[in-house]
């Protein structure tokens, strides 16, 4: 059996203004509240601990919330040793990079890049099982208002690099399934399942549920 013919995947034009232009002026409101209110990067669930967890690897400060860590001799050892007595790394370490070289703004910079791709990518997905482009659309803005779409961005939450990253790797892992013309794809939304797991394990049993199909 030949392989479906390849949908047109690209982005009706005035959609793609229309998810854009929403995109930037809410959340530009959201980075002028997070200015006004710098706690709202920390009210996701976890957040103090976890950015505790960044600057003890990166920092080996004395000063932590999280009752896991223990100010003692041990803030002096290299950030490898740091990192390996914090355990799960996956909690802390990719925000951590972002937040090593930019701060606070490059990791919010770096979730709303993301969230902006996600959206982009759920109207490609429509697309592709089929949907109509004014569909699309709508998906596409339904899930940019939820809740979670809106602030997760703004936080420093796992979900906020979780949820577009699994995503992406379910749109190109589908895409391999739908047209399997090239491994590119597949190999591309494997290893953002990958990452996606090392964030939050409970995603280790999609392969499973994978190989089934």
């Amino acid at each position: 059996m030949s392989a479906p013919a390849a949908r047109d995947l690209t982005i009706h034009k005035p959609h793609l203004g229309i998810v854009t232009l929403i995109f930037v002026i809410v959340h530009c409101a959201f980075v002028i509240h997070g200015l006004r209110r710098p706690d709202a990067f920390l009210a996701g669930d976890r957040a103090g601990s976890r950015l505790d967890k960044i600057n003890y690897v990166l920092l080996g400060s004395e000063q932590q919330q999280s009752s896991r860590i223990v100010s003692n001799e041990a803030a002096s050892n290299s950030r490898i040793e740091r990192a390996i007595q914090m355990g799960a790394p996956g909690d802390y370490a990719v925000h951590g990079l972002f937040y090593a070289v930019g701060g606070k703004p490059l990791v919010i910079m770096t979730q709303l890049l993301l969230w902006y791709l996600a959206m982009l990518c759920l109207y490609k997905f429509v697309l592709m099982l089929g949907g109509p482009t004014n569909t699309a659309l709508m998906a596409t803005l339904f899930y940019m208002m939820l809740p979670g779409s809106l602030i997760l961005p703004h936080q420093l939450a796992s979900e906020s690099l979780y949820n577009p990253l699994v995503l992406f790797g379910l749109f190109l892992v589908c895409r391999h399934f739908v047209w399997p013309d090239r491994m590119g794809p597949l190999c591309a939304g494997l290893a953002m399942i990958a990452i996606a797991i090392f964030l939050r394990s409970q995603l280790l049993l999609y392969p499973f549920l994978l190989g089934l199909i």
